[in-house]
């Protein structure tokens, strides 16, 4: 069975989009995924998975390895700049 979910994010944009859409895009249970930015600058992401995998599941897992990717990233040119 197939799931899909739409999520909201308010204020946000197109790079922030293409951003979390290529993590979620990581997962090979993942069927589709696409972003649009609505007139109220939201940001809403949709995806579609298969195999029991909840897009719920799917959209935190895609933030978090964002999130970590762009603390490590910044302590590594933290790092490099102090040298």
């Amino acid at each position: 069975m197939d799931d899909m979910k739409k999520f909201v994010i308010p204020e946000m944009g197109h790079t922030m989009g293409n951003l979390i859409c290529s993590y979620i895009l990581t997962n090979t249970d993942v069927i589709y995924t696409g972003y649009q930015v609505d007139h109220n600058k939201n940001l809403i992401i949709n995806i579609q998975t298969s195999n029991g995998l909840l897009p719920d599941v799917c959209f935190e897992g895609a933030v978090k390895k964002c999130q970590n990717d762009i603390k490590n990233l910044t302590a590594e040119l933290v790092s490099n700049s102090s040298k």
